[in-house]
């Protein structure tokens, strides 16, 4: 083979990738346009159990099919291969899915969508599983609840109230109140002075001792620890070990004590007929405060030491910015008695009464604006967690829930 000079050979090697030779004039070699996924509409809001499709356009390879997913996983809903997406029954926590289109050319070409999650307007019905009549609810997040009711009945639920499961109290005694800490450590009060605790989220309910006969209606913990349970003849309980130990406090009254409200381990008001009582001690001290009413009151609010709402007969509400030293009438516009009050701040909250009544307020209760529940049922209990999310309870086993607070 002749010997090729390797200048020669270089330059022929060149050549094949250079249209312009050996020499410094040369042609680039073109870059490929990038593949570029887009996703329509890029940001929208769907109800549950509601559908919405969306669409992905492909630039940059011929191929232009892309996957879709949503990566929180199904709680926050589907979507199907033409990219129609359909929301969960329930608004999961947060509220917001990602919808994702992947190009199936080039797997790392993607785009996303976000999707609020909100619920069907106003109040909306909830099945419950039972007919007995429910008398209190709490929420400790917007998706974790529990209801209790008469013949011993607790519902569960841990995705908003879309299931509600029956838990085993282990009594057929009538259940008034709930208070929950956190989403497992919770209270339960009822009549013949039961009282039942769990810390694993009602997995099971384990009776303390109260020492005491009497109808147990009211509750609050502040802590893990720390609460107060109201009852008739008077009765108020204090436990500062979790319920290990529940210790009989002077109330001053042999009225019934229907509710109780505390903001901190120390400071906290009781209600009953014509009866107001305060303590910032912990309740080693009860003080008799004024109202001017004469009035069954029978629901308490307070978002501070200072500012609380309490509910009654008649359409009655009073206000307090001063930890109670003076009371000041609302104006309800209805006659119809109110069973329960919750203020998330000083500005929001609704009552719940009789006939179905739902009152909500958002400025301090210098107004109140009737809403529609959809029922004539008596509604004992309410739970909000934030300015929107609440649910209600009441006869027959009526749930109610709103993700909008309940509008208009």
């Amino acid at each position: 083979m002749r010997n090729v000079p390797r200048l020669m050979l270089a330059c022929s090697v060149v050549i094949q990738i250079f249209s312009a030779g050996c020499g410094d004039d040369t042609v680039t070699i073109p870059t490929p346009d990038p593949v570029i996924v887009t996703v329509q509409p890029t940001s929208v809001a769907v109800e549950v159990s509601q559908t919405r499709p969306f669409t992905a356009t492909v630039t940059g390879v011929a191929d232009t099919l892309v996957t879709w997913s949503v990566e929180e996983g199904d709680s926050w809903g589907t979507i199907d291969a033409a990219g129609l997406y359909t929301a969960p029954s329930a608004v999961p926590n947060p509220a917001v899915a990602t919808i994702r289109a992947t190009s199936v050319a080039v797997d790392t070409a993607s785009s996303v969508a976000a999707v609020a999650i909100t619920g069907p307007p106003g109040w909306v019905a909830q099945t419950s599983g039972t007919t007995s009549r429910l008398n209190d609810v709490f929420f400790t997040d917007a998706n974790t609840g529990t209801a209790v009711g008469h013949q011993g009945t607790i519902l569960r639920t841990t995705n908003g109230g879309a299931t509600w499961v029956g838990q085993t109290s282990g009594t057929t005694e009538w259940f008034f109140g709930v208070s929950f800490t956190d989403a497992n450590t919770g209270t339960v009060v009822g009549d013949g002075g039961i009282i039942l605790r769990t810390t694993d989220g009602g997995a099971t309910w384990v009776a303390q001792t109260s020492g005491r006969t009497e109808w147990l209606i009211g509750v609050s913990f502040t802590d893990a620890n720390t609460g107060t349970v109201v009852g008739s003849s008077g009765t108020i309980l204090r436990t500062t070990d979790g319920g290990a130990t529940w210790v009989g406090q002077t109330s001053g009254t042999t009225q019934l004590i229907f509710d109780v409200s505390f903001t901190d381990a120390n400071t906290g008001t009781v209600v009953g007929p014509a009866t107001i009582l305060r303590t910032t001690d912990g309740g080693t001290t009860w003080v008799a405060q004024t109202s001017n009413r004469m009035n069954w009151l029978v629901g308490v609010s307070f978002t501070d030491a200072n500012t609380g709402n309490a509910v009654g007969t008649l359409g009655t509400i009073l206000r307090t910015t001063d930890g109670g030293a003076t009371w000041v009438v609302q104006t309800s516009g209805i006659t119809n008695s109110l069973e329960a009050i919750s203020f998330m701040d000083a500005d929001t909250g609704n009552a719940v009464g009789t006939l179905g009544t739902i009152l909500r307020t958002t400025d301090g209760g210098a107004t109140w604006a009737a809403q529609t529940s959809g029922t004539t049922q008596t509604l004992y209990g309410v739970s909000f967690t934030d300015a929107n999310t609440g649910t209600v309870v009441g006869d027959e086993g009526i749930i109610l829930r709103t993700t909008d607070g309940g509008s208009p």
